[in-house]
């Protein structure tokens, strides 16, 4: 394998972030590779030097979400604030994160409802945000009864979930602007005062 240098790094990530960008507005299916490298403002033949493929290079955008998803969720695995802190600020992440990648968030999404795979990548990982909100939740309330924690944690997700899945329509529809970082961050504040009681 050749190694790049920093422009061509450059490039390789533009592509990558093309495409992520694209999944804002159309399925992997219907994108192609002049719509892609005109969105990298770079020449189609870029696709094919650098990644191979189209499909390739989807795969790559693919591997670099989950990647920055694996970062995320150390990183606020690690947070050292106080209970009722430490879901606010996984909360604020999460949605964060939805937000920023959310063509391909609604994706692996409708590939989770539409698949019977419950092994798949998608439905390890939202296993694992689904634990690390009980746990917290747990913490928070002392609520021993899983039942119950297993309600108020898909309340809560469903609450963070649903907006985001609308984008921009949310502003539309509830009147709720979820692009607007404080005004986000406020409609979580309300979702744990109201949800958790404290």
């Amino acid at each position: 394998m050749f190694e790049l240098n920093n422009e061509e790094e450059k490039t390789k990530k533009r592509l990558i972030n093309a495409v992520l960008s694209l999944l804002l507005k159309k399925s992997s299916h219907n994108l192609t590779i002049r719509e892609i490298a005109s969105e990298a403002n770079v020449n189609s033949a870029a696709i094919s030097y650098y990644f191979g493929s189209k499909e390739n290079l989807l795969l790559q955008a693919s591997q670099f979400y989950w990647k920055e998803w694996s970062e995320l969720i150390t990183k606020l695995q690690q947070c050292k604030e106080k209970k009722k802190d430490k879901l606010r600020v996984y909360l604020y992440n999460y949605l964060d994160f939805i937000l920023k990648y959310d063509g391909i968030f609604k994706r692996y999404i409708a590939e989770v409802i539409t698949q019977t795979d419950n092994n798949s990548q998608t439905a390890q990982n939202l296993k694992i945000l689904i634990e690390i909100v009980k746990l917290n939740i747990k913490e928070i309330t002392n609520i021993e009864d899983e039942q119950i924690l297993n309600f108020n944690t898909i309340a809560m997700l469903s609450a963070i979930v649903y907006p985001a899945l609308l984008g921009n329509y949310s502003a539309e529809i509830m009147q709720v602007d979820i692009y607007d970082k404080e005004l986000r961050n406020k409609y979580i504040d309300h979702l744990i005062k109201t949800f958790l009681h404290i």
